[in-house]
C-alpha cells in the first residue's frame, strides 16, 4: 500500500477500517467483511424497506419481464407479418418466409457473444473507446485484493466517484455512485467485490443520463433517463415512501418496470448529501431523488428525445463501432445534449444486449418507439 493510501486508510472510521482490515485476510476474510457490510446497510435502513414487496420472490418479477417481453415481440410480429412461437416464458422463435430467429426477452441473434462479453468488460470497453478518441470518464482498477489504488483515485483530484464491478454484470447490479470519502470508498468496494474480484472507480461525470439505441449504425431511438424519486406528502417517512412505490411497481406489473427500488450504500448516501435520511418527512409536493444511478427508475423516469446534436449522435454511432457491436444501447451523460459530446461530457457504457423494454416504458406512451419492429425485420429480411 503505497505512503498516500496508508493515509486515506487512517481516515476510515473504526468499522470500516475493522472491515478492510479482515478483507485483506484471504477469500473468507472478504466474504465475511462483505456479509457485514450488507448487514450494517440493513441496520442503518432500520426496517425492511419492501413490506409488500417481500412476499414476492424474485420469480414473480422475472415473470413480469417475460410478460413485458411477450407483449413486446407478439406486436412486432405481427407488425411485420412474422409468426411467434413462445418456446417457454421469455422464449420466442419467430419464421417468416421460411427464415427464422430465436430471442431470449431482449438477447437476439445479431451479435456475437465475443463481442457482447468485450463490451461488458468496463476496462477493456473504456480502453477502446478513448482509442477512438471519444471522450470517457477518468477511471482506475483495483486488480488486486486491497482498494489501495482506488483510494489514491480518490484523493487525486475533487469530485465524487463511481464505484462499480470490473465485468459480468448489469442493471447497476454492485454500483454505487456518489462516493466521496474513503471510508465510502471502502464500503462500495467491498460491495461491489461481491460480483468481480477486480473492480473499477470512474469520476462521476455531472449531466444527465440518456440512452441511444443503435443498429448497424442507423439510430433507433434515445432517451433522457432521470434517476427514481418519491414525492413527500407531508406525512409519510421517505422510507414508506419507497416502499408505497415499490409496491405500486408490483401491482402495475410489465405496465410500469421489472426493477424495486432498494435501499443499499448508494440510497444512504443519496440522501445523506442533501441532508436526509430514511426518517425523513418530505414536505408535501417536494420530490427527492433516492438514487442517484438510473437503473432503477421507473416509466415516468424515462423520456423518448429527439433534441440531440448531431454531432452527439455521431460520438454514441462511433462508440458503437469501437465495441465492434451491430446492436448497442450507449448509454452517456451531458450536461447539453444539443452541444458536441465533448467538452460536455462523456460515454459511460456501451451495452451488447441492450434491454428493450426501456423505449417501450416511458412517461408518455404515445411518444415510445418500438424499436423491436425494425430489429426484428432485419433478423427476418424480406426475400
Amino acid at each position: 500500500m503505497s505512503q498516500r493510501s496508508r493515509h486515506e486508510a487512517t481516515r476510515l472510521r473504526l468499522p470500516t477500517r475493522l472491515l478492510l482490515m479482515l478483507s485483506e485476510r484471504g477469500p473468507r476474510g472478504r466474504a465475511v467483511a462483505t456479509r457485514l457490510e450488507l448487514m450494517r446497510i440493513e441496520i442503518r435502513s432500520r426496517a425492511r424497506p419492501f413490506p409488500k414487496a417481500a412476499r414476492h420472490s424474485s420469480h414473480d418479477l422475472a415473470r413480469s419481464h417475460d410478460e413485458t417481453y411477450r407483449r413486446i415481440w407478439t406486436e412486432a410480429a405481427s407488425a411485420i407479418g412474422a409468426e411467434l412461437t413462445e418456446y417457454a416464458p421469455g422464449y420466442f422463435r419467430f419464421t417468416r418466409n421460411n427464415t427464422e430467429t430465436i430471442a431470449w426477452r431482449h438477447h437476439v441473434m445479431i451479435d456475437s457473444p465475443a463481442t457482447t462479453t468485450l463490451a461488458s468488460d468496463k476496462p477493456v470497453l473504456l480502453d477502446l473507446l478513448r482509442a477512438a478518441n471519444l471522450p470517457v470518464p477518468a477511471h482506475v482498477t483495483a486488480e488486486i485484493e486491497r482498494p489501495a489504488r482506488l483510494l489514491g483515485f480518490l484523493s487525486s483530484s475533487p469530485g465524487p466517484c463511481v464505484v462499480k464491478p470490473a465485468r459480468g454484470t448489469s442493471g447497476g447490479d454492485g454500483v454505487t455512485c456518489g462516493v466521496r470519502s474513503p471510508d465510502e470508498l471502502v464500503q462500495a468496494w467491498l460491495l461491489a467485490r461481491r460480483y468481480c474480484p477486480v473492480v473499477i472507480a470512474e469520476r462521476q461525470v455531472a449531466g444527465d443520463s440518456y440512452r441511444l439505441l443503435f443498429l448497424d449504425g442507423k439510430l433507433l431511438a434515445a432517451l433522457r433517463r432521470q434517476p427514481p424519486s418519491v414525492i413527500g406528502d407531508g406525512h409519510r417517512s421517505i422510507h414508506q415512501l419507497i416502499a408505497s412505490m415499490n409496491d405500486e411497481r408490483i401491482t402495475l406489473g410489465p405496465r410500469s418496470v421489472s426493477r424495486l427500488v432498494h435501499i443499499d450504500l448508494e440510497c444512504l448516501l443519496t440522501l445523506s448529501r442533501v441532508g436526509l435520511s430514511l426518517r425523513s418527512v418530505p414536505t408535501p409536493g417536494q420530490r427527492v431523488m433516492v438514487k442517484a444511478s438510473v437503473s432503477e427508475n421507473s416509466r415516468t423516469d424515462n423520456e423518448a428525445t429527439t433534441y440531440l446534436s448531431p454531432e452527439l449522435v455521431d460520438s454514441a454511432r462511433r462508440a458503437a463501432e469501437a465495441a465492434r457491436l451491430r446492436l448497442a444501447g450507449v448509454d452517456l451523460v451531458t450536461t447539453d445534449p444539443q452541444q458536441p459530446l465533448e467538452g460536455h461530457g462523456a460515454i459511460i457504457e456501451v451495452n451488447g444486449t441492450p434491454g428493450l423494454h426501456y423505449h417501450y416504458q416511458v412517461g408518455r406512451a404515445d411518444t415510445h418507439t418500438a424499436v423491436a419492429v425494425p430489429i426484428l425485420k432485419h433478423l427476418l429480411p424480406e426475400m
